[in-house]
């Protein structure tokens, strides 16, 4: 359960800082798909992120879900951001 959320900006990147049960958890979000270079990956291209205790987003054509969620399905996409 969340108990506080604190949006930082230390650096040029903007960090969310929770609070999970009095435990600070830092979250990085890091946005792999840009305007100028798409990331398309097929199903089998599809990495663990943080050797699994991170997720990724990935749009396919049956919209946002996860990279686990994809490779599971079969699906490939274009890779959105990395959340770990």
């Amino acid at each position: 359960m969340i108990n506080e959320s604190k949006e930082l900006s230390n650096s040029k990147f903007k960090e969310l800082e929770l609070s999970l049960n009095s435990e600070k958890l830092k979250l990085t979000l890091t946005r792999v798909s840009r305007p100028g270079q798409r990331i398309y990956l097929k199903a089998q291209e599809i990495k663990h992120i943080k050797s699994g205790l991170g997720i990724g987003i990935i749009s396919t054509s049956k919209g946002l879900m996860t990279t686990q969620e994809a490779r599971k399905q079969g699906l490939g996409g274009e890779l959105i951001c990395e959340v770990y």
